[in-house]
């Protein structure tokens, strides 16, 4: 299998992907656009790509790739904005030496109306592709064999380092040196699909073609792999969502958000077919370089499950959905104000303890029937009306009872007490902010703030636990990652301690 890209131009050199630096583009044109009022490859237009560091996709043309020759003005109805299913083409580096790009989803931004072929467009695109060689007119968006995402900056996590080197020291100033390594491949099998981490060690094959001749320097590196391949080829839209699903999930693992590199896509089988560089719309994420001591977990303790946790991953989110979005939107893209984001907290547990709780609907109980019965009359139509709507929800659970609820099925053994003070207290904030906009009596706006902030940071260290106890992660690997590791010492306990919440049974 083929190990790595070759000397890619899309590539970027940041392991985080924060930018992405094209050579000059020369020529931009419609792909598989037979009409006379639109340029072709023969009458390409000059532009500028960019991807910038947040991950929008925009292309400058020198002028318009909607034009008439001789140039006429096309009837209103027919204004030259592209149909959503139609593509860009375009070369990289003045000759295409830079490689070849194709744009889907591409709308105008220009907002000229203009049908001068002189006049510059602009143009975003929702994807954009790159590949060595040139995208043919029938080119496929719908019909993918692989997803292959370069693990760069999760070694750590991986695990998997095995170069091993030994320098003998011979007869006067001669050295021997010999490398020993080992290629990794682990394969877990989903219901959509198969999931394979590689482990990759390059160097061997290309001094191979300098055996016998000296050199100035030799290197061999490992590289680290996640191929997905799905059960069926696959569209674009789908290996996307795959992928943010996979980093998601990474996410969760880790315990923080890590920023993926832009993934590989793969059309055919043979290990000779081209790869495929695949950037989009992804949004910005804190910083967070992985090392071991600060993470929930490492693949190695997780090796035989992998595959099976992230199935559950994906049935779980699929399940529950916002009491997952809500929190690993969070994660990916911290909320700027104290109020947001603890009643972002809130409203993610609230979805998940309503749909873990759901129940057939009973309304209304025989309690309330007796009550909606007292306003039989006719004239009381309206009040019954209005007093029936009042009561929908009046027998559901309290949010302290909701939190109690829902954490006190972790295997933290969390203090009881501790535990409902804890929710008794979340419950009074979130019923300031919703109620009274904030502090009441003669409680100062930053001492709101900041007990607001601890209670956020208890809330999820807690919520992210049980989205991972959720998956099956196991109890013995959560405690160890929450409470018994570097990570839970240092930031995770003094959290709890902060909010009165302890673990007085917890054991290693």
């Amino acid at each position: 299998m083929r190990p790595a890209l070759k000397n890619h131009p899309a590539r970027c050199s940041s392991n985080r992907q924060n930018c992405c630096s094209f050579p000059p583009a020369r020529t931009f044109w419609w792909l598989n656009e037979p009409s006379g009022q639109t340029n072709a490859r023969g009458t390409a237009v000059p532009g500028t790509l960019t991807v910038s560091e947040q991950r929008h996709i925009k292309l400058d043309l020198d002028a318009g790739l909607w034009h008439a020759e001789p140039p006429e003005p096309l009837p209103w109805e027919e204004r030259p904005f592209p149909a959503p299913e139609k593509s860009i083409c375009g070369t990289l580096g003045a000759y295409g030496d830079g490689g070849h790009v194709l744009l889907d989803g591409v709308g105008r931004t220009d907002f000229a109306f203009s049908d001068d072929r002189a006049d510059p467009q602009s143009y975003e695109a929702d994807v954009c592709i790159t590949k060595d060689s040139p995208f043919n007119a029938d080119f496929d968006l719908a019909n993918f064999h692989h997803l292959r995402i370069e693990l760069v900056g999760l070694e750590e996590w991986l695990k998997l380092d095995n170069i091993q080197m030994e320098d003998k020291c011979l007869e006067g100033s001669n050295h021997e040196v010999s490398v020993k390594y080992k290629d990794h491949s682990f394969s877990y099998g989903t219901p959509d699909g198969t999931i394979t981490i590689e482990s990759l060690a390059l160097g061997a094959n290309s001094l191979g073609l300098f055996y016998g001749r000296l050199l100035r320097e030799a290197s061999f590196r490992q590289t680290h792999w996640l191929i997905y391949t799905p059960a069926l080829q696959s569209s674009i839209r789908s290996l996307r969502i795959i992928f943010t699903q996979m980093e998601e999930f990474l996410a969760l693992l880790l315990g923080s958000y890590f920023r993926l590199n832009w993934p590989v896509l793969v059309q055919g089988t043979d290990v000779t077919d081209p790869w495929l560089r695949l950037y989009f719309f992804r949004g910005s994420v804190p910083e967070f370089k992985p090392i071991e001591s600060f993470l929930l977990t490492t693949f190695d303790v997780l090796q035989t499950s992998f595959g099976d946790l992230f199935s559950a991953y994906k049935a779980q989110s699929e399940k529950y959905r916002a009491a997952y979005y809500l929190y690993l939107a969070a994660l990916r893209n911290p909320l700027p104000y104290p109020e947001h984001e603890f009643v972002n907290m809130v409203w993610a547990l609230e979805s998940f303890h309503r749909v873990k709780q759901s129940r057939p609907a009973t309304f209304p109980s025989e309690r309330m029937q007796r009550i909606l019965d007292r306003f039989a009359d006719a004239r009381d139509k309206s009040d019954r009306k209005w007093l029936k709507a009042k009561l929908k929800y009046a027998e559901e659970p309290s949010l302290e009872d909701r939190i109690v609820d829902t954490f006190s099925a972790l295997p933290l053994e969390l203090d009881e007490k501790g535990l409902r003070d804890f929710a008794k207290r979340c419950a009074q904030r979130r019923n300031q902010i919703s109620h009274e906009g904030g502090p009441g009596g003669e409680e100062s706006y930053e001492d709101f703030c900041q007990d607001v902030r601890r209670l956020t940071e208890a809330f999820s260290y807690l919520y992210h636990a049980l989205l991972l106890h959720e998956i099956d992660l196991g109890a013995k690997t959560l405690i160890r990652g929450v409470t018994n590791s570097v990570l839970g010492n240092m930031r995770t306990l003094p959290a709890f301690r902060r909010v009165g919440l302890s673990m007085p049974r917890t054991a290693e």
